[in-house]
């Protein structure tokens, strides 16, 4: 009998799908996660689609982060289904700058990094409607406004 092994935390399966898709070199440092093949740093981010709570989920970045790749870096984002298989809808590679203008600042006091500015930032923010994948953009309008929703296509399934 094999030995049973729980699947890798949600974090840590957000990071390689993003690794793979965007083809970087997997490179931890206190502020990235991974590098471009031409050395450019990049901080992975993920969220939930939707917590328990009914609310939005939201991108956590932490200023020192913010602050190293502003200059030279970019962020991934990674938007997930918070179901068991933790089913991918969007990924997005933006500029520190797109990030910088949106979400609600905090200054919590983080374990490792002491007391800290922390932007959280919603997901539907930074990821516009047409990004998420297209056979479950219907179940998100509700987070985009009328004019973006009518401008983007739908995949519908074939009623049976």
């Amino acid at each position: 009998m094999l030995p049973h092994s729980d699947p890798p935390p949600r974090w840590k399966r957000a990071e390689t799908h993003v690794i793979e898709e965007y083809g970087l070199i997997e490179d931890h440092a206190s502020w990235h996660d991974a590098r471009t093949e031409d050395d450019e740093p990049i901080e992975i981010k993920s969220c939930a689609c939707e917590y328990e709570d009914g609310s939005v989920g939201k991108f956590a970045v932490w200023d020192d982060q913010w602050v190293e790749l502003v200059t030279r870096g970019k962020f991934a984002l990674l938007v997930y289904i918070p179901d068991l298989s933790c089913t991918v809808l969007a990924t997005k590679m933006v500029f520190p700058g797109q990030i910088g203008k949106v979400g609600t600042v905090s200054k919590p006091k983080h374990p490792t990094m002491g007391r800290q500015r922390l932007r959280r930032v919603a997901w539907p923010e930074v990821i516009s409607l047409d990004e998420i994948e297209i056979r479950k953009r219907h179940y998100f309008t509700d987070y985009y406004s009328e004019e973006e929703v009518e401008k983007t296509v739908f995949w519908y399934p074939p009623k049976e």
